[in-house]
């Protein structure tokens, strides 16, 4: 019988055209499991790049504030222009510095940023409404 297959025993054709459909659906899971993982690693590299530029902003607006102590409004935005030009690398538009002087000897610099991660359902899991994810720094210093 050299034409006949057995019953249950697939012909090699068959078996050739399962095993590469099956190679083929599990490249295509494996590759989404990487490709989300190594996106998840890039997001959570620029939140941490955003986090450190902010806290750093905030802290190098309080020292310029400390040692140019601004007595009206025209010197607390001096103030903020200076945390502001230190901010490289973030969106400006979802950047906010504010600054007070807080018990009068005090100075108060509060940078504020809203992170929006590149995988939007990460972004919409930490933060329910899909706005973004909101950073904020403080540092307050005592003037001379």
């Amino acid at each position: 019988m050299v034409g006949k297959q057995g019953l249950g025993t697939p012909s090699r054709r068959l078996r050739g055209v399962t095993a590469a459909g099956q190679t083929t659906a599990e490249f295509a899971v494996v590759l989404t499991i990487l490709l989300l993982f190594i996106f998840g690693i890039i997001d959570l590299s620029r939140a941490v790049y955003a986090r450190n530029v902010i806290a750093s902003a905030a802290r190098e607006g309080a020292r310029y504030g400390v040692a140019h102590p601004p007595e009206d409004t025209a010197g607390l935005e001096r103030v903020k222009k200076a945390a502001m030009a230190l901010v490289v690398g973030l969106e400006p538009e979802h950047l906010s510095v504010d600054v007070t002087r807080p018990g009068g000897n005090n100075i108060q610099v509060t940078v504020s940023y809203t992170f929006h991660p590149i995988i939007g359902w990460i972004g919409r899991i930490i933060d329910r409404s899909g706005a973004g994810i909101l950073m904020r720094s403080r540092c307050i210093m005592a003037t001379p």
